[in-house]
């Protein structure tokens, strides 16, 4: 197996649900090169061992972790694990939160919130657009 990518300053870990299109939103609504973003769908999922290893090494070698909440009836527990790993490692999380009740310990862990993906790819664009950092 090659090795692992060294830290980025621009690398994302996209934490959230599998299903959807959410993160092909995030990817192209910001347009820009400055989000290189990293995914569970990127880890070896053959095992769950190394399924989850490869998700918080993913963690470690980014910036920042954008995690989105999906709304009921989805379970967000695999994200809500990754969210815990990343606030333990001073990873500043940018959350987007679709659920109308939200998590308030999940919430609590966030950098900044977001109630739409819309919302946010409106704020980094403009946030890029004005030369201002993200996290």
């Amino acid at each position: 197996m090659p090795p692992d990518p060294p830290f980025r300053e621009n690398m994302y870990y996209l934490a959230g649900g599998l299903y959807g299109d959410w993160r092909e939103r995030i990817i192209v609504g910001t347009k820009s090169q400055r989000l290189v973003p990293i995914t569970p769908l990127d880890s070896r999922q053959h095992a769950a061992f190394a399924f989850v290893s490869d998700d918080l090494a993913a963690i470690d070698r980014c910036k920042a972790v954008i995690a989105h909440i999906c709304p009921p009836p989805i379970r967000n527990s695999g994200t809500a694990a990754e969210l815990g790993y990343a606030a333990a490692r001073q990873k500043p999380i940018l959350l987007i939160v679709e659920d109308p009740v939200p998590d308030m310990f999940l919430v609590g862990l966030a950098k900044r919130m977001f109630i739409s993906v819309d919302a946010f790819i409106e704020w980094w664009n403009d946030r890029h657009a004005r030369g201002m950092p993200v996290c």
